[in-house]
């Protein structure tokens, strides 16, 4: 991937022109005001904006542009109105555009009342919150998912990262994966949120109000969620905090996870080693101002050395 093209569409506000397409599309009559960039995004260029009908009603939206060459927007849509039906809110689909609007493919929907939370003041009960979301997520009956959530998931083809300089922490790292993947592979199942990370939730009074990005959505090994989101903690917060995640998540769903969950961070851990610096910026953008790249090796290798002790 280009990153400096891909950085400039994220940070590109959307044409005038489109958005008066998109307002003639979704609102007749309506008009596009207060249109601003929510930072924190990665995979798309990302804008909350309130259409304005004559009336002087608002209709709240976010909407969603991808790049030219980004096929990701329909199966995203789908995923949507999947995600808009289980036990946790999520935005509500509103409109698919293919790329009449602005030339490329975009998605808008529903905005959610409140604000990413990358700095809690008490950890464990946003940890609590973000366990039971989690869970409600995974517990919603796999027979209702559509073909969309039953393609194969990517850790089913998992190789080695050729481009992570292979450290002795790496390579042991690499060597516990393949032993344990086809186990943990085979372990039990259920819906993914498949990117369930703080900056993918929002909360409002300190109460998480809806989970967002239902990009990568699909059918997946159960502690995998798990090992993801410990991963994400433990860049903005560090390796104990994914520990506590652990436990809070262990209470809500009243089962102990297996070793399959320390693969799994091994996992996730070797991507966090690849594009952690990434995460970072994207952290930073929605609040947590102290973090920087230099965190990511020192707080990812504390929870890899500890899922390589349970595992050995």
């Amino acid at each position: 991937m280009d990153l400096e093209a891909h950085r400039a569409h994220q940070l590109s506000r959307p044409a005038r022109e489109g958005l008066a397409e998109l307002a003639r599309e979704v609102a007749p009559g309506s008009r596009a005001v207060r249109v601003r960039r929510l930072g924190g995004g990665l995979g798309t260029a990302t804008h909350s904006l309130d259409l304005e009908a004559r009336t002087g009603s608002v209709m709240r939206l976010v909407l969603k542009r991808y790049r030219e060459d980004d096929g990701a927007a329909k199966s995203e849509w789908e995923r949507l109105k999947f995600a808009h039906v289980l036990p946790v809110p999520s935005p509500e689909p509103v409109a698919h555009d293919a790329g009449e609007w602005f030339g490329a493919p975009a998605l808008v929907m529903s905005r959610l009342k409140g604000h990413p939370s990358v700095m809690p003041e008490h950890l464990d009960p946003w940890l609590a919150e973000i366990a039971k979301a989690l869970v409600a997520i995974q517990d919603h009956p796999m027979r209702k998912a559509p073909a969309v959530l039953r393609r194969p998931h990517w850790v089913e083809g998992w190789e080695p990262p050729d481009d992570l300089r292979r450290s002795k922490l790496v390579g042991r790292a690499i060597d516990a994966i393949r032993e344990g993947l086809p186990e943990a592979l085979g372990s039990r199942r259920a819906i993914g949120h498949g990117d369930y990370h703080p900056g993918n939730l929002v909360w409002s009074r300190n109460k998480l109000t809806g989970v967002v990005d239902w990009s990568m959505t699909r059918i997946s090994p159960r502690a995998y969620e798990v090992g993801y989101c410990r991963t994400d903690l433990t860049v903005l917060i560090g390796a104990e905090a994914a520990e506590r995640f652990r436990r809070a998540y262990e209470e809500v769903c009243g089962e102990s996870l297996g070793e399959e969950l320390f693969v799994w961070d091994l996992v996730c851990s070797l991507n966090a080693l690849r594009s952690g610096r990434f995460w970072v910026g994207a952290y930073r953008e929605q609040g947590k101002k102290n973090l920087t790249a230099r965190h990511v090796w020192p707080r990812v290798s504390v929870l890899m050395r500890r899922a390589l002790a349970q595992l050995t």
